[in-house]
């Protein structure tokens, strides 16, 4: 049920009017600007693999690749986290918004070509399908990065809330961070990951790609510090979002 309409007449519709379009921000301009956190955070491990992702990386993936891999799985991501802790029935229609606005940019496009930056319309496809979904807009292609992305965003933020309401009903994220025995957690998944974070800071610095000075080495290591802390508040609401089924999750909140 819809937590925010219990408050009767026009402030319960307000309240939910508020409500929606917090989630839709979070599932479209939210999801847009802490994608390339997430890039950042993701290529950090990905370095203790022998795998290294420039920033030349970054720009092809979260920017230049048409299918935007990245804001779908973060968008899932949140829909999941904030639909099993909330609840909120809005969370499953913010696609529509999005989808209309793609709907008039296909109508549109026929007849006025690249449709935010006419300037570069050598640059793209003439066919609709290509420019909107595939390879045909190349470079400086905003008509994929703020019309199409926050179409896919959307959705996959609507199916990660649908997904958290299948699985049963929500939790309650207050009750579930009282629960949490914060040094288990700390122990369990905080260190873990700060000897992860550390390890793939000494990689780069050893292998010439950082530099090695004495403010170099303090801020990689608050570099590593932050994204520790970032990675295991996702990490622990995880545990609680599976409702505290989970081995590691009794363990870590066992009231």
């Amino acid at each position: 049920m819809e937590r925010t309409t219990s408050s009767p007449g026009g402030a319960g519709r307000a309240i939910a009017a508020i409500v929606f379009l917090l989630h839709q921000l979070i599932a479209t301009l939210g999801v847009l600007v802490t994608a390339p956190l997430a890039f950042v955070v993701f290529s950090d491990f990905a370095r203790l693999f022998g795998w290294t992702l420039h920033l030349r990386d970054s720009h092809r993936v979260l920017t230049q690749t048409p299918y935007f891999p990245v804001q779908i799985a973060l968008a899932l991501l949140l829909g999941w986290l904030l639909g099993r802790f909330l609840a909120h029935r809005s969370m499953l229609w913010v696609w529509v918004l999005p989808l209309a606005v793609l709907g008039c940019a296909l109508v549109a496009f026929s007849s006025t070509g690249q449709l935010l930056l006419h300037q570069y319309a050598r640059l793209s496809s003439p066919s609709l399908l290509p420019h909107f979904f595939g390879w045909g807009c190349q470079n400086l292609c905003l008509d994929q990065l703020l019309i199409t992305m926050p179409f896919y965003s959307a959705g996959a933020y609507s199916l990660g809330a649908w997904l958290a309401r299948r699985i049963g009903p929500p939790s309650s994220f207050a009750e579930f961070a009282r629960s949490v025995n914060k040094r288990r957690a700390a122990l369990a998944v905080g260190l873990p990951v700060l000897f992860l974070s550390l390890t793939s800071a000494a990689l780069t610095a050893f292998r010439g790609q950082t530099p090695t000075t004495l403010f170099a080495v303090c801020a990689n290591t608050l570099g590593a510090v932050v994204e520790t802390t970032l990675v295991t508040l996702l990490l622990v609401s995880l545990l609680g979002s599976t409702g505290g089924r989970g081995r590691v999750s009794r363990w870590i909140a066992p009231g």
